[in-house]
């Protein structure tokens, strides 16, 4: 999979700000430095699986049942930023672009 570079990395999350729709491969590249943000539903449902598994309520996850889990959580963590970000002020989107750019270089760095 393509990285994007910091410039690109800006560049898409301001094609989110004015509203253009991104290619699907925008989106799943953008899904690698978003910090994990969830509707409150979700996050709870997650509390509990864990709090069940720790109880022995449950068993651990398996690998498939992660795996659909994280693409879920991702999926849901891009919508909500879709979302979020054409309402953003100058500051919150400078910050949300910081905090992706946290993550992307992160990653570049692996």
């Amino acid at each position: 999979m393509k990285h994007f570079t910091a410039e690109e990395l800006v560049a898409v999350l301001t094609k989110i700000r004015r509203g253009v729709a991104l290619t699907a491969n925008e989106s799943e590249t953008l899904k690698l430095y978003l910090p994990l943000h969830l509707n409150s539903d979700r996050a709870d449902k997650m509390a509990k699986l864990v709090e069940d598994i720790r109880n022995g309520k449950r068993e651990p996850l398996s690998k498939k049942e992660r795996i659909m889990m994280h693409q879920e959580n991702m999926e849901q963590t891009l919508n909500n930023i879709i979302k979020q970000i054409p309402q953003m002020n100058d500051e919150q989107f400078t910050e949300t672009c910081n905090m992706c750019e946290m993550l992307r270089s992160q990653i570049a760095r692996h």
